[in-house]
């Protein structure tokens, strides 16, 4: 059997040398063909309880191929071709260079075709289609119906091994339910425009930045004039033709940026699923490229710009993030819960946990917020109050974000701020106490408790419970 890379688990490996072996290059196969096979892969699949199971071992595994650029699918009916990978950039440099002729235009559909591009022309001239905007971008012409095959989408530039053209999001896993209910809701009511903006292409060609300066042939043998920068949902949920709006710029860094950004949410369309993560990957990468000072107003800014919904209130919080990871470093180092754990772990040998052994209690918390305080003492003291013989240990951190501290924290006052939340701390147990003795003196009027009307069926609306 034909080797396969050593990134394979077992059973991939065997599952790729079957189709190395039935199917050979450029030759489609089926997944039921795959099935037919069972013979060959049975065994490696075994620990799986029943028929039904492995099969679908054998189905997550064939994407794992795909992913590794070995198989590409064909169609989202078990169509699937087995592929030479390439596997260095010289070699894809010369397919650069390779003579091509364009791929003809299926005959079938012409009309259906100017149909609807006089049909998204119309919607734009009219302003039905929300228009793209981005940094340094400019859109080319009118909307335009491109075959997918020339198109150079995520997965495309996984099996090229071209991660300039990966898609700018944070994470890239396509939500297979998402597409499905896109596919679901075309074949209802149609390709709606003016619901959001078309996705965008860029052409391939000469630009600053640009690795890539013409059109390339893809693992599929097609050739690739342009590249997916957003809507892979939309673009995997297509059959044959993909509506979209052609994008250019002076640089390479303004596509990549457009596709963290055209998700954002806007007035008229609020479902966006632009992320703070995808807003913290753009921006390291701009400092990286030195396009963005690292400076807190410049990031500040910088995400005002591009990310105005994400994080809003902790926007300051989400810059020092970025700084922190490019190596700059706050006068206060902030701290989340969950690092103050990684923190004592890693660094002191210190487990953030109940240790029976030694009755130790430890818990981590971040002060310096009028709301938690009270919170974290009643989760000490119910922990106290069943298990009395435990010592109880607080390690801390305190919050310095503009939206929830107290009080802000500088190498200045950091130590008395630690003082008095300490104090405030124990402030709280000692509240708790007086009220416990009161209550039990009988002198605390028993709490009333009313409820508004939810029981439609045998509530009044009018009534309180």
């Amino acid at each position: 059997m034909t080797s396969s890379s050593s990134t394979l688990s077992e059973q991939q490996t065997v599952l790729l040398s079957l189709i190395q072996e039935e199917f050979k290059e450029k030759v489609p196969f089926h997944i039921s063909e795959v099935y037919a096979c069972q013979i060959h892969w049975h065994d490696v699949y075994s620990g799986r309880c029943d028929e039904v199971s492995r099969r679908a071992g054998v189905r997550a595994d064939l994407q794992v191929l795909r992913d590794e650029g070995h198989i590409i699918f064909i169609n989202n009916d078990g169509l699937y071709k087995w592929i030479q990978p390439m596997t260095n950039f010289d070699q894809i440099n010369e397919t650069f260079n390779t003579e091509y002729e364009e791929s003809p235009t299926p005959e079938y559909g012409d009309v259906e075709r100017e149909c609807e591009l006089k049909r998204m022309k119309i919607a734009h001239d009219a302003g039905v289609i929300p228009q793209i905007r981005g940094e340094g971008i400019t859109v080319v012409g009118d909307p335009k119906l491109l075959r997918k095959d020339q198109i150079i989408d995520h997965q495309e530039a996984v099996r090229l091994k071209l991660p300039q053209y990966y898609q700018e999001r944070h994470g890239n896993d396509i939500d297979v339910d998402r597409v499905e209910s896109i596919k679901v809701s075309r074949g209802i009511e149609g390709y709606l425009l003016g619901v959001a903006p078309l996705p965008a292409v860029s052409e391939i060609k000469e630009r600053d930045g640009a690795e890539i300066t013409k059109p390339i042939i893809g693992s599929d043998g097609k050739v690739k004039t342009h590249v997916l920068r957003n809507g892979l949902h939309r673009f995997v949920g297509e059959d044959f033709d993909f509506r979209c709006y052609e994008i250019d710029a002076d640089h390479e860094d303004f596509l990549e940026l457009y596709g963290t950004t055209a998700n954002n949410p806007s007035a008229t369309q609020t479902i966006g699923v632009t992320t703070k993560d995808d807003a913290v990957y753009a921006a390291r990468k701009w400092i990286q490229r030195g396009r963005l000072k690292k400076e807190v107003n410049d990031v500040t800014e910088f995400l005002k710009k591009h990310y105005p919904h994400v994080t809003p209130s902790d926007r300051i919080g989400t810059v020092r993030e970025i700084l922190e990871l490019e190596g700059v470093k706050s006068s206060i180092k902030p701290y989340k819960q969950s690092a103050i754990k990684d923190t004592l772990s890693s660094k002191h040998g210190i487990p953030i946990e109940h240790d029976p052994d030694n009755k130790i209690a430890r818990f981590a918390y971040v002060l310096n917020s009028n709301t938690t305080i009270d919170r974290y003492m009643r989760e000490v003291e119910r922990f106290q109050v069943t298990n009395p013989e435990y010592q109880v240990e607080v390690y801390s951190s305190l919050d310095n974000t503009p939206s929830s501290r107290n009080i802000e924290v500088t190498p200045t006052n950091i130590r008395e701020v630690r003082r008095k939340q300490k104090e405030a701390f124990e402030d709280s147990a000692d509240l708790n106490v007086a009220f416990a003795r009161l209550k039990s003196k009988g002198k605390i009027k028993p709490i009333k408790f009313v409820f508004v009307q939810q029981d439609n069926d045998n509530e009044d609306e009018n009534s309180l419970y």
